[in-house]
């Protein structure tokens, strides 16, 4: 066989690889964004008719959200979309172009869902049926959204990056402020919000992120 024949086969081979690559780049972009979809879709319908309505209070900035919407009467998805602005920054310059641009995505989702979903009745006025499983149901949809790359809350993105940084200790000390902050701050509110975070949020994330 001659040089140029193997040559030949040689750009072939390299050009068969190369249409492989992009194919497999496009389907694990369109995997990620459906599950990202499905997971903010999953913590909107959570937060719209198991939490908000029954002023439940989440941790992070959807907490800090749910209070000022509480507060002004103004949408839940404003405040979440504006509130988050500042994260998607820091996760675009410490994490990544990939992570900044899913989380934006995800929240963007999220932030439209809450808004329609307004009009809609909440399942149950039941708080602590409400609770459970609005918690377990919100904590899927963080999970899955995380799993594939992003994440909902500015406060994950800044958990990601200490836990990045191999600070688990932080991260602990970081949530645990910033949920005791919330808590204060719901009780001291005017019409205080009658209830805090429950377990069951934080537990799906953990499992779904393996």
């Amino acid at each position: 066989m001659s040089e140029t024949n193997i040559q030949a086969l040689m750009n072939e081979g390299a050009t068969k690889l190369k249409v492989r690559s992009k194919k497999a780049r496009r389907r694990l972009f369109l995997q990620r964004i459906l599950f990202v979809t499905i997971g903010a879709i999953i913590m909107g319908v959570s937060l719209e008719l198991f939490l908000v309505p029954n002023q439940i209070l989440d941790g992070g900035i959807t907490g800090i959200s749910i209070i000022l919407s509480h507060l002004t009467g103004f949408k839940l998805g404003v405040f979440i979309f504006i509130l988050n602005l500042p994260f998607f920054y820091i996760g675009y310059k410490q994490i990544g172009k990939t992570f900044a641009i899913t989380t934006l995505y995800g929240i963007t989702i999220m932030s439209i869902t809450t808004v329609l979903l307004t009009p809609v009745h909440v399942f149950t006025d039941d708080l602590l049926l409400c609770t459970v499983f609005g918690g377990i149901i919100l904590g899927v949809g963080v999970g899955i959204v995380i799993r594939f790359g992003g994440c909902l809350d500015g406060t994950e993105a800044l958990a990601i990056l200490l836990n990045k940084n191999y600070l688990s200790l932080l991260v602990k000390l970081f949530f645990s402020l910033t949920y005791s902050f919330l808590h204060v701050l719901a009780l001291s509110s005017p019409g205080s919000l009658p209830c805090t975070p429950s377990s069951p949020t934080l537990l799906p994330p953990k499992l779904l992120m393996w």
